[in-house]
């Protein structure tokens, strides 16, 4: 019984692709699959190339949601119409916009921690042959005075030599 009427729907609609689909989905029991096969080629994909800058969302990103949000409203309404109740609440575009600008502010405060620690790294990495110098020299000078010390204490005169602590050897 269903199949002729299913064959006749989009001819009753006047061709309309989304419309027919969507028809076709609920009289076939599938409201869900309908919406979303019926919405899929609505939904933005990908983000276009940015003139604005990397971390904001320019007037195209704009006009692309409310766009968006305007095509999937309508078709919330007429399947809400259709169902004869409040099946599927309308989406708000200023949420979205403003999701959108959170995600877009984290993105931009994680990039800039990167860019911080990646200037810290080169800073770390431009100083150490510089550190490694000093290292290398306060080693040279303390192998230095280490030499000098062992020096001076082998270069004194040997206390059994000595004519003075002899005399006072003798008398103990």
């Amino acid at each position: 019984m269903a199949g002729p009427l299913l064959a006749a729907v989009p001819s009753a609609v006047g061709g309309g692709a989304i419309l027919s689909s969507l028809l076709q989905g609920l009289l076939s029991g599938a409201a869900e699959g309908a919406v979303q096969s019926a919405t899929a080629g609505s939904m933005p994909t990908s983000e276009p190339t940015r003139a604005g800058g990397k971390f904001m969302i320019t007037t195209e990103d704009l006009r692309s949601i409310y766009s968006y949000a305007d095509k999937e409203n309508f078709n919330r309404q007429k399947l809400n119409t259709l169902l004869g109740r409040e099946a599927y609440p309308l989406i708000d575009p200023a949420q979205i916009v403003a999701e959108r600008e959170a995600q877009l502010r984290r993105s931009a405060a994680e990039a800039g921690a990167r860019e911080y620690a990646i200037k810290q790294l080169d800073v770390e990495e431009a100083t150490r042959p510089a550190v490694a110098g000093a290292l290398g020299a306060a080693t040279v000078g303390a192998q230095q005075a280490l030499a000098d010390a062992i020096e001076s204490i082998t270069s004194r005169p040997k206390y059994e030599s000595s004519p003075v602590l002899a005399e006072i050897g003798r008398a103990i």
